[in-house]
């Protein structure tokens, strides 16, 4: 749906699997898995946003998963950490201020960020640097990435592409539509804003020049 957003009436979803996926909700609140609710709420948000009014998230939820993120950043778990921050970003954007994101936040996930970038692990390394150019907007021209880290993460899609991998290969093109973006963040409504540039980004050549805007 971010990938192409053209083709959405084309997805398929049903009021059916729209049930499913609420119930799924209800029994991560319950259980509870604080993961999967956040995950599943997420993915309501943007499958159906005609049905966000009935997503029931409430003051506990936002409670409980904030307590998550801050689990992981005791552990220093920057990845869990990231991940955590980025759903509460969308599930209650009216409250991204209180997530309390800190400059040694933003300087521990750079040092991880480096270290995937120095084993070249560039699925890894392209999602935390997503992560953070949607976390810290204020930071995005200090992401520090390098076209030789553009066409690393654009040999690894090549690689996931011909393995037909498309979960990998899913991921990783979201990452790179948003890195080469002239600038990506979570707004008011809890929607990614993407100030493309004027050309799309073709996923097998690099990247374009020139910006413009697109919500998703």
């Amino acid at each position: 749906q971010l990938l192409f957003p053209q083709h959405q009436a084309e997805l398929g979803l049903t009021e059916q699997d729209c049930k499913e996926m609420q119930k799924e909700l209800k029994n991560s609140r319950t259980k509870p898995d604080w993961g999967n609710l956040s995950h599943y709420a997420m993915c309501l948000k943007l499958f159906f946003p005609q049905h966000q009014a009935e997503l029931g998230l409430t003051e506990q939820d936002w409670q409980e998963i904030q307590k998550e993120l801050k689990n992981y950043r005791t552990k220093s778990n920057w990845a869990g950490f990231s991940h955590y921050a980025r759903r509460l970003g969308l599930l209650f954007p009216q409250r991204q201020a209180e997530l309390g994101l800190t400059e040694q936040d933003w300087q521990e996930i750079q040092k991880e960020l480096e270290c995937y970038r120095v084993a070249q692990e560039w699925n890894n390394f392209s999602t935390y640097a997503m992560h953070l150019k949607l976390l810290f907007p204020q930071h995005q021209a200090e992401l520090g990435l390098a076209e030789q880290d553009w066409q690393e993460m654009q040999k690894r899609l090549e690689y996931y592409c011909i393995r037909k991998d498309w979960w990998y290969f899913s991921s990783q093109a979201l990452n790179m539509q948003i890195l080469a973006a002239e600038q990506a963040y979570i707004n008011d409504q809890g929607e990614i804003v993407i100030n493309m540039r004027k050309s799309k980004v073709d996923l097998h050549k690099g990247k374009p020049p020139m910006p413009v805007l697109r919500n998703f």
